[in-house]
């Protein structure tokens, strides 16, 4: 259930496949909740493709751009599009480390 956290242990994975996932979930929870879900258990510099509908795929291109991943390609026809992001591999800058040690 991915409204739910699962446990998914020893395992993240590199690459993840959403076929009118975050569509067919918004009837039941917060696409929040689930971009959430999948930002835990992909790997730094993992992908995500997602296969949705238009609307759909450009609230999870927000969520994936708040976060600070890489689009790395958005595409859209009719009603469907198509995103293709990459997790970005986040590491704190020198001075947000220093000030965290003295405080």
């Amino acid at each position: 259930d991915w409204c739910e956290s699962f446990s998914t242990y020893p395992r993240t994975y590199d690459l993840l496949h959403a076929d009118h996932l975050f569509s067919s979930l918004q009837k039941r929870c917060s696409l929040v909740v689930v971009f959430a879900e999948v930002d835990r258990i992909l790997r730094p510099e993992g992908k995500l493709i997602v296969r949705d509908k238009a609307k759909t795929v450009m609230e999870v291109q927000k969520l994936a751009e708040s976060v600070s991943w890489s689009i790395r390609m958005t595409y859209a026809e009719n009603n469907e599009a198509l995103l293709y992001v990459q997790k970005s591999f986040w590491r704190p800058k020198e001075a947000e480390t220093i000030k965290s040690a003295i405080v």
